[in-house]
């Protein structure tokens, strides 16, 4: 039930539950309800900050409204090796190409 928030501090949706790796025991993604749409994505742990006093899981490397673009998975239970990597490529790429501003040298 936790909102999940974008860079730009836009809401992009809520956490409806936590995939775990049950060969190793932490957790790998959670699965987020997209504002506005039925459809859902899966979020990254490393990708994530968790604000336990407002309970927002802060996404800086993409924006709200991007969300809606990650990579979906073909069964709804399980992830691919393939489908991992697109998915983190994804929200990794959104640290340089999210807006034209980041795409741009520092100095």
């Amino acid at each position: 039930g936790m909102t999940v928030v974008g860079g730009d501090n836009e809401i992009a949706g809520t956490v409806m539950d936590v995939w775990v790796d049950r060969a190793e025991p932490c957790t790998r993604f959670y699965e987020v309800s997209l504002s506005g749409s039925t459809r859902t994505v899966l979020l990254p742990t490393t990708c994530t900050r968790i604000k336990t006093k407002t309970r927002e899981v802060m996404v800086k490397s993409i924006f709200g409204s991007q969300f809606s673009d990650v990579p979906a998975i073909a069964k709804p239970d399980r992830v691919t090796l393939l489908e991992e990597d697109r998915i983190m490529a994804y929200y990794a790429s959104g640290y340089m190409y999210a807006s034209p501003d980041r795409s741009e040298p520092f100095f």
